[in-house]
């Protein structure tokens, strides 16, 4: 077999075609090559020179099955390995400060529903709007355990103090001035959650 044909030879033509590509696309959009890129045709070139040596060096077929697919998977593992773990980002719950009454949070499948107010690194902020409310395609779940851990006041210089979270009915001092919030109720349809609603309110106020 030619050494140009071997099968590892057409993946580093792939290479070179993808290198092309994404030169090409940034050429026209008048943007820099990501530095990257550059690793596409370093990659293609190992991958020609040992096509290059194998044709020239007599073995079983066996051997050069396993060491293309080696050269094509090696890399491959070593990025998924390499690379750092997936870390979920944490999500926090913020209301206007001084807001009494029902906090209400809507679920919906629309994807291009977003009420996400900002983000820093693995952080995503969501503010409720001045009535309380907001709609968000998110995991039930996930906006709880938010909700119970890390639900604020945002005052206006953006600053933010974190409400206490209580079970409903816990027996608070009456002259507390301390705000608190609780979950109250959730509304689901055919096992579909729609609506979950939290009471925030002073302590010595709460029913």
């Amino acid at each position: 077999m030619k050494w140009f044909a071997y099968p590892l030879a057409l993946v580093a033509w792939l290479l070179v075609a993808i290198y092309l590509f994404i030169f090409t696309w940034n050429a026209l959009s008048s943007d820099p090559n990501p530095e990257w890129a550059w690793y596409l045709l370093a990659v293609a070139g190992a991958y020609l020179l040992s096509t290059f040596i194998l044709s020239k060096v007599k073995g079983a077929w066996e051997m050069e099955v396993v060491i293309q697919v080696a050269l094509v998977l090696g890399p491959l593992l070593w990025y998924l390995n390499d690379r750092p773990p997936y870390t979920p980002p944490v999500y926090v719950f913020m209301v206007q400060a001084g807001f009494e009454g029902e906090a209400r949070v809507y679920f919906t499948n629309d994807e291009s529903t977003k009420t996400k107010v900002g983000s820093e690194a693995d952080t995503l902020y969501f503010k409720f709007d001045a009535r309380g409310e907001m709609t968000i395609n998110e995991d039930f779940l996930t906006v709880r355990e938010a909700m119970q851990n890390r639900f604020y006041f945002l005052y206006p210089d953006q600053t933010r103090k974190k409400i206490n979270v209580v079970a409903e009915g816990t027996s608070i001092p009456t002259d507390s001035t301390t705000y608190v919030a609780y979950e109250d109720s959730i509304k689901s349809t055919k096992g579909n959650i729609e609506l979950m609603i939290w009471k925030v309110s002073r302590a010595d106020r709460m029913k």
